[in-house]
């Protein structure tokens, strides 16, 4: 569709240092972002003046770097709820690049405000908002085995149908998404983040929250994939209708470290983080220099919970976290039917409601290897169908405000250097 250009446009270009190649200005050089891009060749430039852009832009072969001239606050691409604003699915892209703009107001099947299809490009400091999938994708959905970096974006209040309502990962390749805002989504299955049947994936320093499902994890939700790491940033403030408030990990080899994940909510299992190897192929979850915080499950792992799978916690701060069902267990961590011994080292469990850790597998006590954690202040048992750590301490950690969920120790914490000397502790670890 050609498009329709709506907006003042200054009479003088300011000083643009373009990318190597050509450069074409909108609206001075083609009337429209599509016209511009179709004028385009390998390695030109589109440079695009402030104003709102009524099109559905579709990037040519070749690479091409898109570009605002003052920003995604003042320069928007509009998909007048009849279709998807940006769609890059012809060529690698690589060399693609797509920066500055504000993408509102698509809606389609997948792919509500980008879909990028078979593609690599960057996907850089846009405002992609208030998009709709009838299925997959609200915001972007990246599919087809494309490869892209999506980094330093503001990506909220967008819907999807299914699953993805920010950002689908469907069968992609090794994605990168790295210092994004991604808040208030709404999504049936998942809320902010859905990857499946995907690649390498890379989620580094984004601020995940308030995003919710109706059926699923309200935060991140990873199956299937080939590996995952989760590291920096937050994850809070989220509702799943289903298990993970959080964070969600089946069968995909995932490490998540040095993440706040704080004050989710699952109306199922896993408040904070679920886990599960159901299709047995030994993928594992490690969980290392986290706070999992003031996390709520409807039962049964309000912090994490993890079944039929691996998984190893080291350093985490697992603390105030609760179940809706008071008679319920594993208010801190809840253990079903472990595929190996789990490991759970050096970490703070403490001042979860009822519990601290609860083991299930059948008639049987659960063997897990706990070593120097600090356990305190549970209304119930520290330990439930599960063995006590011999090298495990019970003693108030002494947090600095535990009440407002800041679990940052005290200088006179016996938390502080209570671990063994040969291990090396992550920043924000417990």
């Amino acid at each position: 569709m050609r498009g329709t250009f709506v907006g003042t446009v200054a009479a003088a270009l300011i000083a643009i240092e373009p990318a190597p190649g050509g450069l074409i200005v909108v609206p001075r050089d083609a009337p429209t972002i599509q016209a511009g891009l179709d004028l385009s060749t390998a390695g030109d430039t589109v440079l695009v003046q402030p104003g709102t852009y009524l099109e559905h832009v579709l990037f040519p072969e070749h690479d091409v770097s898109l570009a605002s001239v003052h920003g995604a606050e003042v320069t928007a691409i509009n998909g007048m709820q009849s279709g998807t604003p940006v769609t890059i699915d012809r060529g690698d892209h690589s060399g693609t690049v797509l920066e500055g703009f504000a993408l509102r107001r698509g809606h389609a099947e997948d792919g509500g405000g980008i879909r990028i299809s078979g593609a690599s490009p960057t996907i850089r400091d846009n405002i992609i908002s208030n998009n709709h999938a009838t299925d997959d994708g609200g915001g972007i959905l990246v599919d087809g085995g494309g490869a892209p970096w999506i980094v330093g974006n503001r990506i909220d209040q967008n819907s999807a149908s299914s699953s993805g309502a920010a950002l689908s990962l469907e069968g992609a390749g090794s994605v990168v998404v790295e210092g994004n805002e991604i808040s208030d989504n709404a999504g049936y299955y998942s809320g902010a983040v859905s990857a499946s049947a995907s690649g390498r994936l890379v989620f580094r320093d984004n601020l995940i929250a308030g995003n919710s499902s109706d059926h699923g994890s309200g935060g991140v939700s990873i199956s299937r994939c080939d590996t995952a790491l989760v590291v920096g940033g937050s994850i809070s403030w989220n509702s799943g209708g289903g298990k993970g408030g959080g964070v969600s990990n089946r069968s995909t080899a995932t490490e998540i470290r040095n993440v706040d994940i704080v004050a989710n909510h699952a109306d199922s299992h896993g408040g904070g983080i679920y886990h599960s190897d159901y299709a047995s192929d030994e993928r594992a979850l490690t969980v290392l220099g986290c706070r999992i915080v003031g996390n709520s499950s409807a039962s049964r792992g309000g912090g994490i919970y993890s079944e039929d799978g691996d998984i190893r916690i080291e350093h985490c701060t697992i603390a105030g976290n609760t179940l809706d069902d008071p008679s319920d267990q594993g208010a801190g961590i809840y253990l079903g039917r472990p595929s190996s011994v789990p490991t759970i080292l050096g970490s703070i469990i403490a001042n979860n409601v009822p519990d601290g850790i609860y083991g299930y597998d059948y008639n049987d006590k659960v063997d897990v290897d706990l070593i120097r954690n600090l356990m305190w202040g549970h209304s119930g048992d520290h330990y439930g169908n599960v063995r006590p750590g011999a090298l495990d301490i019970i003693a108030d950690p002494l947090p600095i405000a535990p009440d407002s969920m800041d679990w940052r120790l005290r200088a006179d914490s016996p938390a502080i250097d209570a671990g063994l000397a040969e291990w090396e502790v992550p920043e924000g670890g417990g």
